[in-house]
């Protein structure tokens, strides 16, 4: 279990009633055996081992929570829907170092459990999972809800929508085939993995979002997802599946990169839609331009590369800046190349150089080197200025070359002082470091 996921407390915090309980049969049974509890927030324990090399051990996860102070991303936390309850393998699990996993689950009747784990022959309900990371890095879903299956390549899909959202499988079931194949044609394959995705309506009602990892989607929204209002889920959802090749395959390892992983994530998110049919141009323009309004607000506080650092506070710089980052280098490969070549030939390089890693984790200098190849010029100024400096990204001169103009309109805000007393006519309100101070007599 982790502590760096924004907790309050950590996971943890959730496990209650922790017993440690030798292996049946063995030499030591029936003597007691306690574990020493090395981080509650983490949830760690150190374990007796007798010399049979076998024990057993039971605890109890809670599931109601508050979960006002957890990280963005439903994935963050468990929650109750009508009809069971979903969970993250990490808010579940407590595992050992170098394991070997099987795992069992069993639902009441009527219900079903869903995971993306190889299910072991023979025996339902059961499943082998590579190794304890994997176990962690998945997610879980019980209960009653609408569940279906596809393939696309080596790529299996579960599809599990539950409460309102389930009359949406089709919809959805269409719309995961389509961005998965589109995906899959920018890298130049497929990664051979079982995928869980899960959704639900999102409470309280206007909340919602997104997140994942080891492959495991989940996704919370305010209403069912329709045809007619497929402007509103469809990016979300192509964003996801699309990080299953970049942040997924292509990751790496102890370094963040941020801004690539989620900001090409996101700027692919628009552009497959548009290559679908499902965006037009003129919608695709209109949402780089308000990330650049976005970003242009938030500009040289920090380099896009070091706001990954503190990713959730930087997430302007990260999302909205790491895409046009990547609209930039798009638009410049295909002017240096008359448009021969485009970032989708720098993802299949950097797709390809991660398998043959097998999981070690690219680095800075082979993005740059990537992107140099295919633009045909180095391109190690770009990255040493706009994406490892705290230069404002060449955004006017860059999008000239796909013939557009970009104006940008700097607006000087009146004072807080003529906000409140000339505009608002609130002469008793002043400012201090802590806010606003409103005076007031005893008698008001």
């Amino acid at each position: 279990m982790f502590e760096d996921d924004e907790f309050p407390k950590g996971y943890g915090a959730f496990v209650h009633d922790f017993r440690v309980e030798p292996a049946k049969g063995s030499a030591s049974s029936g003597q007691p055996f306690a574990a020493e509890k090395l981080s509650a927030p983490a949830g760690r324990y150190r374990l007796p081992v007798p010399s049979s090399g076998s024990i057993s051990f039971r605890y109890v996860v809670i599931l109601s929570h508050d979960a006002s102070n957890f990280g963005p991303g439903p994935d963050e936390a468990p929650y109750r829907f009508k009809g069971g309850a979903f969970w993250t393998g990490r808010a579940l699990f407590i595992t050992a170092p170098h394991s070997r996993v099987e795992v069992s689950f069993s639902a009441p009747k009527g219900q079903r459990v869903s995971v993306s784990f190889e299910p072991v022959f023979g025996r339902p309900g059961s499943y082998k999972v590579a190794d304890e990371s994997r176990l962690r890095d998945s997610m879980v879903i019980v209960g009653d809800y609408r569940q279906t299956r596809l393939t696309v390549g080596n790529t299996s899909v579960t599809i599990a929508l539950g409460g309102e959202l389930e009359d949406s499988v089709p919809v959805v079931k269409g719309a995961v085939r389509q961005f998965l194949e589109a995906s899959a044609a920018v890298f130049g394959g497929a990664p051979p993995r079982g995928i869980l995705l899960v959704g639900n309506i999102a409470d309280p009602p206007g909340s919602g979002g997104g997140g994942g990892f080891g492959g495991d989607i989940s996704l919370l929204t305010s209403t069912p997802w329709t045809l007619s209002n497929g402007d509103a889920w469809r990016p979300l959802l192509c964003h996801e599946l699309f990080h299953l090749w970049n942040g997924g395959t292509v990751s790496f390892g102890d370094q963040q990169q941020y801004w690539f992983s989620e900001g090409v994530t996101e700027y692919y998110s628009h552009l497959l839609l548009v290559r679908l049919g499902q965006e037009s141009t003129e919608q695709f323009l209109d949402a780089m331009r308000r990330k650049c309004v976005r970003y242009l607000g938030a500009a040289g506080s920090t380099g896009l590369l070091a706001a990954g650092d503190r990713k959730f506070q930087n997430n302007i710089l990260i999302y909205d800046g790491g895409t046009l980052a990547a609209f930039i280098l798009d638009l410049r490969i295909r002017a240096a190349t008359s448009n021969h070549r485009s970032l989708d030939d720098v993802l299949k390089v950097l797709y390809k150089e991660s398998q043959d890693l097998e999981g070690t984790g690219l680095t800075f200098g082979q993005i740059v080197a990537a992107v140099s190849k295919i633009a045909g010029h180095p391109m190690d100024d770009f990255f040493s200025r706009f994406i490892q400096g705290r230069e404002e990204l060449p955004l006017t001169d860059s999008v000239r070359l796909a013939g557009i103009n970009l104006r940008v309109k700097i607006m000087n805000l009146p004072d807080k002082e003529f906000v409140l007393w000339q505009l608002l006519l609130c002469p008793s309100v002043s400012g201090s470091p802590e806010g606003l101070l409103i005076h007031r007599s005893d008698s008001g």
